[in-house]
């Protein structure tokens, strides 16, 4: 756990470098992007929407549940939890989250020259920080390859897919998707780590009720 946290700290350490050296850079690459380039990524965009992140967790329950009523393995009905769990949580973090900082998106530093944070705004466009698609595929993601660990290296090009496509759209800037994979990627640790505490293990095989 301390490992984790630690590894958490120094993702932190990446936002304020990102906001004051390479945000402002990186956008301004991205708003002069060919409208090819955009339209495939406004697809890959699409795997990080909460409508299909939801649809996704709800018929990936179903499924785990019905695999193992096939199987005649009850474990705990905690376990079924998890994933829908972790995600929503995560997602209502982010939401807050974006309230309180009230960050500048993109477009309104390059129309108006806005960059930075107006704090406690609910407007879309000062709901930039963190990325909420990135939060969301992160999240989901962790949280499946604790189950199926094959699914590994897939899982990690598809959320740096995603993430990558909230700046090519400049719909984000870099340090935005940094917070937002860090808030994924504490919530799966949390979660499990809660989970742990009362006795039920989250493991690739099998869950395990400690009882």
């Amino acid at each position: 756990m301390i490992k984790k946290l630690s590894g958490i700290i120094m993702l932190l350490a990446l936002i304020p470098i990102s906001y004051h050296l390479l945000d402002k850079r990186i956008s301004n690459w991205m708003s002069q992007m060919p409208a090819e380039i955009l339209e495939i990524f406004e697809i890959i965009t699409l795997f990080g929407s909460p409508l299909l992140i939801v649809a996704c967790v709800a018929m990936l329950v179903r499924f785990f549940i019905q695999t193992k009523l096939r199987k005649k393995e009850f474990d705990s009905q905690l376990i079924y939890l998890f994933l829908p769990l972790t995600v929503i949580s995560a997602w209502i973090l982010s939401h807050f989250l974006k309230f309180l900082f009230g960050r500048f998106r993109p477009n309104l530093y390059h129309i108006d020259n806005l960059f930075g944070f107006t704090f406690f705004s609910f407007e879309h466009e000062m709901t930039s920080f963190p990325s909420g698609h990135t939060v969301l595929i992160t999240t989901f993601i962790l949280s499946l390859i604790l189950f199926k660990p094959k699914l590994k290296w897939l899982g990690y090009f598809a959320i740096l897919l995603v993430a990558s496509s909230r700046i090519i759209l400049d719909q984000h800037f870099l340090s935005d998707v940094i917070f937002g994979f860090i808030i994924g990627l504490s919530m799966v640790i949390l979660s499990r780590y809660t989970y742990g505490r009362f006795g039920i293990e989250i493991s690739p095989k099998k869950s395990i009720h400690k009882a």
